[in-house]
């Protein structure tokens, strides 16, 4: 592909599937500078998490990465200010979605607000012709949520997976470690 195009690779699957290291890869595969934006936040005394993020920055180090950026709400300012096509691991879109859907000060968000936010996105990633490999989780291979919150989390993931998924240059999915295109 062209440098001056904007391009968008989605990777979905379940936890553990091999869709960070996959993500990696494809991301320095592509043109640079290569910058990685983490969206994960970690609570207070949350040692699980934080361990999870720790393995993540060890095996990814720096090599070969302009930067990392740590935003879990602003994705859109940080795009904003990406350099002009530029290359970008979003990591991850769930914990993004999490941060921002279901925040104490505002109600729940709908399937719309989804929708927005995801066009939002691809406006500035086309705007910027940035090379985006976004990494998100599959919403339904697992068991239907017994809860009203559940089932809200896994509809607005799956309208944020399907909306993505429509504009991406390529989708994949990862089980077991094996990426499948």
């Amino acid at each position: 592909m062209p440098a001056n195009d904007f391009s968008l690779s989605l990777i979905v699957g379940g936890v553990r599937s091999g869709k960070s290291t996959h993500g990696e890869r494809l991301t320095l595969a592509l043109p640079g500078p290569h910058y990685y934006l983490a969206t994960a936040q970690v609570q207070a005394g949350d040692r699980e998490m934080q361990a999870r993020v720790d393995a993540h920055k060890k095996r990814r180090g720096l090599q070969g990465w302009a930067g990392c950026v740590e935003e879990s709400f602003d994705i859109e300012g940080v795009f904003n200010n990406a350099p002009m096509g530029s290359a970008w691991l979003l990591e991850c879109l769930p914990l993004w979605l999490a941060a921002n859907a279901f925040t104490p000060d505002t109600p729940m968000q709908d399937e719309a607000w989804v929708h927005r936010r995801c066009e939002r996105l691809l406006d500035i990633w086309r705007s910027r012709k940035l090379h985006v490999v976004a990494v998100s989780a599959e919403s339904s291979l697992g068991l239907m949520p017994m809860d009203a919150v559940g089932r809200r989390w896994i509809d607005l993931l799956g309208r944020m997976n399907q909306t993505l998924a429509a504009q991406a240059s390529d989708v994949w999915f990862c089980s077991c470690g094996i990426p499948m295109k």
